[in-house]
């Protein structure tokens, strides 16, 4: 059976091993709520206006782009 490096320095110290489990477990979670936070920003920005590309077709990409440019001037 393989034990992490850091779980055997718990052990090692006196420490609870369950205590680097429940931290790690802690780390992951967070990572997973930055990484859920950015998906969503990226969501509310630019899939409203994927969607009306894909339903009006690539003969509008030329103005949705420009649209899009010009919103980014604007933002700054």
């Amino acid at each position: 059976m393989l034990i992490h490096v850091v779980c055997n320095s718990f052990i090692d110290e006196g420490r609870n091993p369950d205590e680097y489990t429940r931290n790690l477990l802690n780390s992951c979670v967070q990572r997973n709520q930055v990484s859920r936070g950015k998906v969503d920003a990226f969501k509310v920005r630019y899939l409203d206006k994927l969607s009306v590309l894909l339903f009006w077709g690539p003969w509008n990409e030329k103005i949705l782009i420009k649209e899009c440019r010009l919103q980014k001037v604007g933002s700054h």
